[in-house]
C-alpha cells in the first residue's frame, strides 16, 4: 500500500514539474513586449465590457489602469522631453487626466459616460499617431 501511495505522489511531482516546464518554454515563446498604445487599447477594450456588463468592480480597475497609463505617458513625456511628442499632445493629454478628477464610470450617467469614453478614445489616438 505504501509503495502504490509513493510511486502516486512521485508521479503528481514529476507531472507538475513537466507542466511547469511546458509553461515556461511556452512563455519563452510569445513576446512580452507591448506597446504602450497596445496595452491601453487592451484595457479600454475590456473597459467596454465591464461597462456593458455593467460590473462596478472591473469598471473601477479598468479605469484606474487608464489613469496610471495616461498619467505615466505624460511622465515619461515629460521627463524625456519626447521629440516625436505632436505639437500640442502634451497639453492636450494633460487637459484630459484632469477631466477624470471627479469622476467616475460606475456612477456616471450615459450620455457623461459616452463623453469621458471618447476623451479616452482621443488619448489612444494621440498614442497610435506617434
Amino acid at each position: 500500500m505504501h509503495k502504490i501511495t509513493l510511486v502516486f505522489a512521485l508521479l503528481f511531482v514529476l507531472l507538475g514539474t513537466v507542466a511547469s516546464n511546458a509553461q515556461q518554454a511556452v512563455s519563452e515563446r510569445t513576446p512580452s513586449q507591448i506597446t504602450p498604445a497596445q496595452y491601453f487599447q487592451g484595457r479600454l477594450e475590456r473597459l467596454y465590457k465591464a461597462i456593458d456588463a455593467k460590473e462596478t468592480g472591473k469598471i473601477a480597475q479598468y479605469e484606474s489602469d487608464l489613469l496610471a497609463a495616461i498619467r505615466e505617458n505624460i511622465n515619461l513625456a515629460s521627463e524625456t522631453k519626447d521629440a516625436g511628442e505632436k505639437q500640442n499632445f502634451a497639453a492636450r493629454k494633460v487637459q484630459i487626466l484632469n477631466k477624470f478628477e471627479s469622476f467616475s464610470f460606475a456612477t456616471a450617467a450615459k450620455d457623461e459616460s459616452d463623453t469621458h469614453l471618447a476623451l479616452l478614445e482621443e488619448f489612444l489616438g494621440m498614442l497610435l499617431a506617434k
